[in-house]
């Protein structure tokens, strides 16, 4: 009986330091498994924040070199603020969505999504580097941010705009229109960045 009891005690024991180690084991993977993960999050942080004070350096190199004014949607709430400015030079931030020509000349279009849409005449070494900036291989490559240094010729608000929402697939399309919030801009492009 003693041998049975002694036999038990030891099995007991063995399966008991088992499930220790096992749970000694699962804890410390959990725990180098959070310590990696932390320590990537803290490197893209820190690369935004790297990225972010080079986009203010140039920013403010820019604005420093050409004199420019930076285009804010709460300073300028007509287009009549903009026109006061217009012998100063505007800094824009936005995503260029066309390159074309007309009569000779090359245009970008421009905007910020929500504020602004620009189409800006440009030279031909400054069409070269959008392109150069843009990846044949993804769709949305020319969408990328750029800093530009515009001269303004013209600045209105629409009367009207329109949205088309398709919906899901094979929804028809629904149209609205209202009164535009954005600003229209017309000029030429001086200087062009590509924002990091």
């Amino acid at each position: 009986m003693r041998n049975v009891i002694r036999n038990i005690n030891n099995n007991y024991s063995k399966t008991d330091m088992k499930k220790k180690m096992f749970f000694a084991m699962t804890i410390f993977i959990v725990v180098l498994t959070l310590s990696g993960c932390y320590s990537k999050e803290e490197g893209s942080k820190n690369k935004s924040n790297e990225n972010t004070q080079k986009d203010d350096t140039i920013r403010n190199d820019l604005v420093n070199k050409y004199d420019a004014i930076v285009f804010d949607d709460k300073k300028f709430i007509f287009s009549k603020d903009i026109t006061d400015i217009s012998n100063r030079n505007l800094l824009l931030s936005g995503s260029v969505n066309d390159i074309y020509e007309k009569d000779g000349k090359y245009f970008m279009k421009i905007d910020d999504g929500h504020t602004y849409y620009g189409i800006f005449e440009v030279n031909s070494n400054q069409t070269d580097y959008i392109k150069s900036k843009a990846d044949a291989d993804e769709f949305f490559s020319i969408l990328n941010d750029f800093l530009v240094v515009v001269k303004i010729d013209n600045v209105f608000r629409p009367a009207f705009r329109i949205d088309a929402d398709n919906g899901t697939e094979g929804a028809a399309v629904q149209l609205d229109t209202y009164s535009s919030d954005f600003f229209m801009l017309h000029g030429n492009a001086i200087e062009i960045i590509e924002a990091i």
